[in-house]
């Protein structure tokens, strides 16, 4: 068989009569042809079974005929995941972004998700972003679709952390001297 978008390339061979011999066809898949040396090659365009007429004349204007069936399937698609393992840890308040990544399926993928985290958005080329507002272990789920409408989900899962604050000190190492009767300021 042939693949639709494969190339594709086979020659018919021939005995008897008085070489040299010329090769012509008919009813041949889209996108094949037939050389004149008896290859026939291309890439397919469609998916059917053909029944070509392969004609080849000998140096003496001999010729005879053969029909043969070629059977051209559709390409074989990768199954559609998403390769995306892990998100990692976002702070509430600050602005967080990640692309999620598919293969297989036939792109272009559009990506929508669910039960997103507060102040998280995704668009439709995969980019979960914001500023997360809510400190926890949110899950949510991904879902891909692909050109031809096929559909695959992952449920994620991140941490949300609360922003570190550092510890209140003061930072002022000494005062100097104050004179009596005279103005004094410290900052």
């Amino acid at each position: 068989p042939a693949t639709v978008g494969a190339a594709f390339s086979t020659k018919f061979a021939a005995t008897g009569g008085t070489p040299p011999y010329v090769w012509v066809g008919s009813n041949l898949p889209a996108g094949l042809s037939l050389a004149q040396d008896g290859t026939l090659s291309g890439t397919p365009t469609l998916a059917a079974t053909a029944s070509l007429s392969v004609t080849v004349t000998d140096s003496n204007s001999v010729s005879t005929t053969k029909t043969f069936s070629l059977t051209v399937v559709p390409p074989t698609v990768p199954p559609l995941i998403i390769t995306t393992g892990s998100i990692g840890t976002a702070t509430v308040g600050a602005a967080f972004s990640i692309k999620f990544a598919a293969a297989g399926g036939v792109p272009p993928y559009v990506w929508v998700g669910s039960n997103l985290p507060a102040g998280l958005s995704l668009a439709q080329d995969g980019t979960l972003s914001g500023t997360p507002t809510v400190a926890g272990t949110p899950s949510f789920s991904v879902t891909v679709i692909d050109s031809t409408s096929v559909s695959t989900t992952k449920t994620f899962s991140m941490t949300i952390v609360l922003p570190t604050v550092p510890p209140l000190i003061i930072t002022t190492g000494s005062i100097g001297a104050a004179t009596v009767g005279a103005a004094f300021s410290i900052k």
